[in-house]
């Protein structure tokens, strides 16, 4: 993939996150803040970063399920 291809993941991932920022857990904040720093200049990108957005993203769905069905137990 080149550079700007993972350029553009990563800038698309951070804006899906945006709003979520504050429901994240301290650790994720501060992974998206590191990365949307380290992406300010656009010359910089590393494989696995979009990679790492995706977790914070799929983890974040995660919570959201178990917050919902825990009510259901009772």
């Amino acid at each position: 993939m080149s550079n700007l291809l993972r350029l553009a993941e990563v800038t698309a991932l951070l804006e899906r996150i945006a709003p979520l920022e504050e429901q994240l857990l301290p650790n994720e904040r501060q992974m998206v803040r590191s990365l949307r720093d380290k992406y300010a200049n656009p010359g910089v990108t590393d494989f696995d970063d979009a990679r790492c957005l995706e977790v914070i993203l799929r983890n974040h769905e995660i919570r959201k399920g178990f917050e919902r069905g825990s009510g259901d137990n009772g």
